[in-house]
């Protein structure tokens, strides 16, 4: 099977956090994305040269994708790779154990008015 990534680009922010809600919603309906969230991640992510950020359209090849993705970020010789699961994503914490992730912390968010 071929896998074919594309650049994520500036013109693509609408459409890119409007399919983040709607995953971000799929793996836990109670997800509310914080004004912060909604202003900022997606040019901190573009902005930041240590991250990578790309298309890949769901076609069932998870697996197939993950591993392309860490090829990828290989290439860039990294001490670590690292990424967030939504809380109660027990496929994505299945695939990610079964590629070698191991989890190393818990992260914890206090919610200000």
């Amino acid at each position: 099977m071929n896998l074919k990534m594309e650049a994520v680009s500036s013109l693509d922010r609408e459409g890119f956090m409007s399919m983040a809600e709607r995953h971000f919603r799929e793996l836990n309906p109670a997800f509310e994305p914080d004004a912060d969230w909604k202003e900022s991640y997606f040019e901190n992510v573009l902005r930041n040269q240590r991250l990578f950020l790309r298309w890949i359209r769901r076609q069932g090849v998870a697996r197939m994708c993950a591993a392309a993705a860490i090829g990828e970020l290989q290439t860039h010789r990294p001490s670590k790779v690292q990424l967030e699961i939504v809380t109660g994503n027990t496929a994505a914490e299945g695939l990610w154990k079964s590629l070698g992730f191991e989890k190393a912390s818990e992260r914890w968010i206090l919610k200000t008015p």
